[in-house]
């Protein structure tokens, strides 16, 4: 193994290589359509998981003033438009480079084990359905059957790796 992935067990590059390249390549369709929008996209993420699981939004109150809403909040916007939905793309066009996807995946839930400790793991499930909600929203009928398994494929497996990391 690559020297840094000593952390990366065996069975996560399976499960990350477990993915067929017709599949990357649909998750590659969806996500440049994501790319078209990063803010619809990811304000529609958080405005579902805040909807769905209200619990979730005091994690993020940091992120803005006492009056300002969270959604208006130069921190929280930039946390969705140059954090969750770009780094989810990074992740999905980089697919081929598993032991650098996974690196990237530990590092992430590294991070968030240190900023918030309260973190659950079902959290972590919440976000990735809200994910998976959100796209076939707002991709309508241009999203095909075998994309949306791909993406939820991939979606699942990034969400899957980032438990482990996180609770191991």
């Amino acid at each position: 193994m690559a020297e840094g992935t000593s952390d990366i067990k065996l069975s996560s590059l399976r499960n990350i290589r477990r993915v067929t390249e017709r599949e990357k390549e649909c998750a590659r369709i969806v996500w440049r359509e994501v790319e078209k929008d990063y803010l619809r996209y990811g304000q529609s993420v958080f405005m579902r998981l805040f909807e769905q699981h209200p619990e979730i939004k005091k994690y993020f109150l940091g992120m803005s003033g006492k009056k300002e809403d969270l959604f208006s909040s130069p921190k929280f916007q930039e946390h969705m438009l140059q954090v969750l939905v770009p780094t989810l793309g990074g992740l999905i066009l980089n697919w081929d480079s598993s032991e650098g996807v996974l690196e990237a995946i530990r590092l992430i839930a590294i991070y968030h084990k240190r900023k918030v400790t309260t973190l659950r793991e079902d959290h972590v499930g919440m976000l990735a359905q809200d994910i998976l909600f959100v796209l076939k929203r707002e991709l309508g009928s241009s999203y095909t059957e075998d994309q949306e398994k791909a993406i939820e494929k991939m979606i699942l497996i990034i969400f899957e790796e980032f438990t482990n990391f996180l609770v191991g």
